[in-house]
């Protein structure tokens, strides 16, 4: 029996947005702690992160009620989940009749053979509805309609989702899955804190000790690891503040723009808003045509000055909405599945701009919320 309750659910929440921002902020310590610059970002990125539990806290006793939502005959639990299976399912099977196996699942997602639909579509199909669809397996074994020959092809389709993600280069979409399998676990096992934290604590050396993996094997690479640390996303939040202190600066409408860059960026679809994402910004001033990830910090800096502490608000106050409406399942599962896509969205908001972390996570978001609506507890 799955049983998470909304206390451990939040104490979960505030742990990711204790634990992610502190490995953000001293990985690479042993090569710049001796800058002042990389000392004045600790000191604020600290406080910045601090501001942002102590808002988020605030912000979710004040949005605390015992309301949950109505379970709504909209749809047929299996019938959603073998339909959202079959979505990924269709893709990847014509995609490597056209393409081949290898072809594929290339490796390289983004510098690989183009897939059906180009690289758009790859990331709605496999990033998204993939992405949901294994996280709504346990689902399908918990409830009593599923026979052995849907659960079957769950598994298979599962499978080859997650093997091209483990083989691509955008691997921190299993980062809600693995989430999902230690909360479970860790409730299986009575041990949820501690199952959680060793997690977050041992991704990042994970993350880390693949990356070497990567670059180091053949004992031959053409830079050192400190160069290796000044050019990927670990480095890209002091990056961020260095780029900044060179005079950056967001060309915004308003102070606080950027934080409705998700609408704006939906409206660019059908009308030219004008709007840029601050990464797209920060890319164009640079010169590049990607890269160097993103800070929450800059963003709070770049949008309201030394008033920054506006920006850790705003980010508490989306995190506590999207945990509140998470907290109105009647489903104890489906709560420990919304528990794992805010942990992946709090590990985006420390790597990519605010809009581009909300439309990965929100695109999930409402595929799963709809698969609540059905749920009894």
């Amino acid at each position: 029996m799955i049983n998470l309750s909304n206390r451990n659910s939040f104490w979960l929440i505030v742990i990711t947005l204790t634990l992610v921002p502190f490995f953000y902020t001293y990985i690479i310590y042993p090569f710049y702690y001796k800058e002042n610059l990389y000392v004045d970002f600790i000191k604020e990125n600290v406080l910045f992160w601090s501001l942002a539990v102590f808002s988020f806290c605030l912000i979710s006793s004040v949005l605390q009620s015992k309301k949950t939502l109505p379970r709504v005959n909209l749809i047929n639990l299996n019938i959603y989940l073998v339909f959202v299976l079959f979505i990924p399912f269709l893709y990847i099977i014509l995609n490597v009749l056209l393409l081949g196996w290898t072809g594929f699942y290339s490796g390289c997602h983004y510098c690989g053979v183009e897939p059906i639909g180009g690289f758009n579509l790859l990331r709605i199909i496999i990033f998204d509805i993939g992405t949901v669809a294994c996280m709504l397996i346990p689902l399908l074994f918990l409830s009593a309609k599923s026979n052995k020959y849907t659960k079957l092809y769950a598994v298979l389709v599962s499978a080859l989702i997650v093997v091209f993600l483990v083989v691509g280069s955008y691997r921190n979409q299993l980062l809600p899955i693995s989430v999902l399998i230690v909360i479970l676990l860790g409730l299986r096992f009575n041990k949820l804190y501690i199952f959680f934290i060793t997690f977050m604590l041992l991704s990042p050396i994970a993350a880390i000790t693949m990356a070497f993996y990567h670059y180091f094997e053949d004992g031959n690479a053409s830079f050192s690891l400190f160069e290796y640390f000044s050019q990927n996303e670990f480095y890209s939040n002091y990056n961020n503040f260095l780029i900044f202190n060179d005079g950056f600066v967001l060309d915004l409408p308003f102070p606080g723009a950027s934080y409705i860059g998700p609408l704006l960026h939906r409206l660019s679809s059908f009308i030219a808003t004008g709007f840029v994402t601050p990464a797209g910004q920060m890319a164009q001033y640079m010169g590049t045509g990607i890269g160097y990830g993103f800070s929450p910090l800059l963003e709070a800096k770049l949008n309201f000055g030394d008033l920054y502490f506006f920006g850790a608000f705003f980010l508490a106050l989306f995190v506590a909405i999207f945990f509140k409406l998470a907290m109105m399942t009647n489903n104890t599962c489906m709560r420990a599945i919304f528990i794992s896509l805010l942990v992946f969205y709090i590990f985006n908001l420390n790597r990519v701009d605010f809009t581009a972390a909300t439309n990965v996570f929100l695109h999930k978001f409402v595929l799963l919320y709809i698969a609540s609506l059905s749920l009894r507890k």
